[in-house]
């Protein structure tokens, strides 16, 4: 079968799909949509059965496009599922006051390392997780920027509404109009009161737009220019920040249990080390690296007293090890951190400081920029677990399941391990919320379906 969400219809497998799984689409359409709409733009087929919507009062059961009406089937996300996982989906979808599962109030989480911490009690709708994003496609119109900024707004939504025009026929995923909207939310994003990082990353891409108004010679070669810089931001942060599951070796992840992350490792050690500083589970789910766990007793111990699962757990990196050079000292010259120790990073991606361990599958979902960790103002090594827009729908149903905020302390260290550079994850955060607020994400999935294509 094929479920989609948002109203939630069903409609029957395609000839010749196996009744032992599904395909899931989950996407967001807004409260009007039919479900002819839906069985035709979403998955296709021409049978679908409403699964009691209409039936409960909409104060009392919001739909995931009455919440987030940008949602479109384009952005519909598709993964396999057994039937027994589609029953599940099919209940939480239904009972679900909005877009993810709200955490019980009070209720704790257990850390990796150690500690616990208050979940959030109210739900968490990726609107709200966004903070300046209202649409992942369509620049806004007033922003919230300085004299300066509002300035070279005007000039970037200029742009916008010319590629519009000129390059209608393309999509809405052509390269000048993704290149244009890219530039613009990373302005918007760099907007000092939205980010950590201070005033001069803001003040330079401002420069940046600056000197493309002095030198262009008209407005067209200005508004091509401009759009070419934000390809070029655009070809940086996939370059630096996705990857398609960078691979490990088996034997690089396994780890003698008990082994301590007392002291900096040399660069062959890392991985090992990052496991180690983790409490060999995952940082974003809890669960225990099974490799581990079947090598020590003590961690069988441990984990005899947790209801955390286990799984194959898996070093991520924050800055890809297949990164160019090139783009990633231009991305950290951006944010200002081309000095000191990042310097340092740009030619070395192999250290603790870009690790973290990662449960196989939240693994792939990171590397695509699926989800990032964003930093909680004033609480140290404490993260905000944000899925994109196209996951958020299904993200707290996930096995195993991630948590809304992790707080990480390592493990098995008196002097202090190393963790990862909260100012990398940072950086990550802001990037991806950009290039998924373009429409980025969608034209280079496109491109990389087009070129994996039979």
């Amino acid at each position: 079968m094929v479920l989609v969400a948002g109203p939630n219809v069903v409609v029957p497998s395609p000839p010749g799909e196996s009744s032992d799984s599904a395909a899931v689409a989950v996407g967001a359409h807004g409260p009007s949509t039919t479900l002819q709409d839906l069985s035709s733009s979403a998955s296709g087929f021409a049978f679908a059965a409403e699964v009691g919507v209409e039936s409960t009062p909409p104060q009392q059961h919001e739909t995931l496009a009455m919440r987030d009406s940008f949602w479109t089937a384009s952005n519909a996300m598709y993964t396999t599922f057994t039937n027994a996982e589609i029953r599940r989906l099919l209940r939480f979808l239904k009972a679900s006051p909005g877009p993810g599962r709200a955490w019980e109030a009070g209720k704790e989480v257990q850390h990796v390392g150690g500690g616990t911490s208050q979940a959030h009690g109210s739900l968490r709708s990726p609107s709200e997780s966004y903070g300046f994003l209202s649409s992942p496609m369509t620049l806004p119109r007033q922003p919230q920027l300085d004299a300066e900024g509002q300035q070279h707004w005007s000039l970037i939504l200029e742009a916008e509404a010319h590629f519009q025009v000129g390059d209608s026929e393309a999509g809405p995923y052509n390269d000048p109009l993704v290149g244009i909207r890219v530039l613009g939310h990373l302005l918007l994003a760099l907007w000092p009161p939205c980010q950590p990082f201070g005033d001069s990353p803001y003040r330079r891409l401002c420069r940046e737009v600056a000197d493309i108004r002095r030198s262009a010679g008209s407005n067209e070669e200005c508004y091509r220019e401009l759009s070419r810089t934000g390809l070029l931001y655009r070809d940086h942060i996939f370059q630096i920040f996705w990857s398609d599951g960078e691979t490990v070796s088996q034997e690089d992840t396994e780890v003698s249990a008990g082994q301590t992350a007392v002291e900096v490792p040399k660069a062959e050690d890392y991985l090992q080390y990052t496991l180690a500083r983790d409490g060999y589970r995952c940082l974003v789910s809890g669960v225990y690296n099974i490799d581990s766990l079947l090598r020590s007793s003590e961690l069988q111990q441990q984990y005899s007293t947790t209801n955390s699962g286990c799984s194959i757990v898996r070093t991520a990196h924050i800055l890809s090890t297949s990164a160019s050079e090139t783009s990633t000292r231009a991305i950290l010259r951006l944010f200002g951190l081309d000095t000191g120790m990042y310097n340092e990073v740009s030619t070395n991606l192999y250290t603790p400081s870009n690790t973290l361990s990662l449960q196989s599958s939240l693994r792939i979902h990171f590397s695509r920029l699926q989800f990032w960790l964003e930093p909680v103002h004033d609480q140290p090594n404490t993260y905000d677990v944000n899925p994109s827009p196209r996951l958020a729908p299904v993200f707290d149903t996930l096995v195993p399941r991630p948590r809304s905020r992790i707080t990480l302390s390592g493990s098995g260290s008196a002097a202090g391990p190393v963790l990862p550079d909260p100012t990398l994850l940072a950086m990550r955060a802001l990037c991806a919320r950009v290039v998924h607020a373009s429409g980025a994400v969608e034209q280079w999935d496109g491109a990389l379906a087009v070129v994996d294509a039979p």
